[in-house]
């Protein structure tokens, strides 16, 4: 017994052991029900009220707790243990300990890989935006961009592009900023509702942080166009406003000249061009 907790270095291990195996077959019912009653008594434990205020004490208690939620996510199948973990996590997000956000976000965007939980993960949407804007550790603020892009889906896409954006203006960190721009070039052209809006983003993404999108991003951004007929009038009319700004960078000028020459007579008539 250490500080109340039963044996938790070898707890640990055992759970460590656990996911160097296969997941249990459903064929092997028993022994996958006797380890998903091990997961639920560890989760059940975690929610007893501290026996102890020695920092010790929740330390342990948390490291048992954290190892097996990996197990859960080892398990995959298990959707009552993952929504289960989601909320338990979740609880963690506001707590003032900069290492329990840190890990609560990064096992939530693990399992907001999985089927089963990731609808309840994006009921922390909120919470993880909130840190995303007050947070003072970079560390914490770089697992909820990750985070964020692990939530991302066709029904918060706009919220969640939104918000890394507004991130990338104003917080971000210099050595996060070229990945930032990435994530935020796939979520759009993913889970874009509409292909004016895909082109809203990325021109707006190319304008603020022209000097962290790769050729690749904005190739991929001309390709884009090209393939959708019923967008290119819209992007070449965009990229002429755009090119109005007094300062231009780079790359805004390499995609409008490209934009507007292969489509700049879809707006010759229009008197604003």
């Amino acid at each position: 017994m250490y500080y109340f907790i039963p044996a938790p270095w070898l707890s640990i291990l055992l759970l460590r052991l656990i996911q160097m195996f296969p997941s249990p077959s459903e064929d092997d019912a028993l022994t996958r029900a006797r380890l998903v009653e091990s997961i639920e008594d560890i989760l059940n434990r975690s929610q007893d009220p501290s026996k102890s205020k020695k920092v010790q004490h929740s330390n342990a208690k948390n490291a048992v707790l954290f190892e097996a939620i990996k197990v859960i996510i080892h398990l995959e199948s298990e959707s009552q243990l993952q929504v289960r973990a989601c909320n338990i996590l979740g609880s963690f997000l506001g707590v003032k300990e900069t290492n329990l956000r840190y890990l609560a976000m990064e096992h939530l965007g693990y399992l907001a890989v999985l089927g089963f939980s990731h609808d309840p993960v994006k009921k922390h949407q909120s919470t993880v935006i909130s840190s995303l804007k007050t947070e003072r550790d970079v560390s914490v603020r770089k697992r909820a961009v990750d985070l964020l892009y692990a939530m991302c889906d066709h029904s918060n896409a706009e919220v969640v592009v939104k918000e890394l954006l507004d991130y990338l203006k104003t917080k971000a960190d210099y050595t996060i900023r070229e990945e930032l721009v990435l994530k935020i070039a796939i979520l759009a052209e993913k889970f874009a509702p509409d292909s004016e809006w895909y082109v809203n983003t990325m021109l707006n993404l190319i304008r603020w942080a022209g000097d962290y999108v790769s050729e690749e991003v904005w190739h991929r951004v001309i390709q884009v166009i090209i393939n959708r007929e019923d967008v290119q009038g819209y992007a070449a009319k965009t990229c002429f406003e755009s090119l109005q700004a007094s300062a231009c960078h780079e790359t805004m000028i390499n995609v409008g000249a490209y934009i507007l020459g292969e489509f700049g007579n879809l707006i010759a008539g229009d008197d604003r061009s």
